[in-house]
């Protein structure tokens, strides 16, 4: 929690000091309960009071955490509040739903300020990374020297373009950051491999990659592929495959080569945003009729 932007906020600053803070947390999923735990010290200070859980999965509706209920979003208007926290990555999605529903902007907040780059509407850029529009990748994924399509679903606790170390070398423990003064920047570590580092990761459209997933440096992930949770992608992935293990491996096609052919053709993922609108109910077709629908 970036407690900086939570103490300059405008609510904070008019805050009467005197009484504690009373918060809502949009979310109760694993980021909510995040922001929770870093938000214990300031209540058991009596600094913060958390009200409140926000959530729009109805499964959730109605339990607790640690005594705290989980309300829909309609229930705000029933509570006293000084700030609402929004603990997913779609800060703007959620933040317009709030709106809508009559919570003043200046007194919603995002969990992290790094929200504009874990999800955004337009293609972004940042550091060696670039990632087409929709895209998006949850807070503990690290990303590193890689190209990611558009409309891509990327989950927790991730690396993509890990490049390891040189095992040809004698050791490929970091001798000289600990026994040459002369070495003090860890990113200069000369046990790297340098040559897979130069590599640039490829993640192309539509993919969804689960949890805990690695994807060494250099792979090329194609279109409309599924990689499963925690498998260790070492080779490049055809399009609309599905893979798993350690390493990973082709457990099926999603479709046949003839569909696949087509859906290629089709390229939804370049369509404008008017036109995916206008098709929204195609996506839940038979990808058969997809298909016929839109060659």
């Amino acid at each position: 929690m970036n407690f900086d932007k939570l103490e300059s906020s405008s609510i904070v600053s008019v805050h009467d000091k005197s009484k504690q803070m009373r918060v809502m947390i949009f979310g109760a999923n694993d980021d909510g309960r995040d922001l929770f735990r870093q938000l214990k010290p300031l209540m058991v200070i009596g600094i913060i009071d958390v009200v409140a859980f926000i959530d729009n999965d109805s499964r959730l509706i109605g339990r607790e955490i640690e005594g705290k209920k989980i309300i829909v979003p309609e229930q705000v208007k029933n509570f006293e509040y000084d700030l609402i926290i929004v603990a997913p990555i779609f800060v703007v999605e959620v933040s317009r739903q709030l709106i809508d529903l009559g919570v003043s902007e200046d007194r919603i907040i995002p969990y992290s300020e790094d929200h504009v780059r874990n999800f955004g509407d337009m293609d972004r850029e940042f550091d060696d990374v670039k990632i087409g529009k929709y895209s998006y990748y949850k807070r503990g994924t690290k990303l590193m020297n890689c190209d990611i399509g558009r409309f891509c679903h990327i989950g927790d606790n991730c690396a993509i373009g890990l490049f390891g170390h040189d095992t040809s070398q004698v050791t490929t423990y970091p001798l000289k950051y600990h026994f040459d003064n002369s070495v003090v920047d860890v990113g200069q570590d000369s046990t790297a491999d340098a040559v897979r580092k130069s590599r640039q990761t490829i993640i192309k459209n539509d993919v969804y990659i689960g949890e805990s997933v690695t994807i060494f440096a250099g792979v090329t992930v194609g279109n409309g592929a599924v990689i499963g949770a925690r498998a260790v992608v070492t080779k490049d992935v055809p399009d609309y495959a599905v893979v798993a293990g350690v390493p990973s491996q082709i457990v099926r096609m999603r479709f046949s080569d003839k569909i696949v052919d087509d859906l290629l053709d089709i390229q939804w993922w370049q369509w404008s945003d008017d036109k995916i609108k206008s098709c929204i109910e195609d996506f839940h077709l038979d990808v058969e009729k997809f298909v016929l629908s839109h060659k």
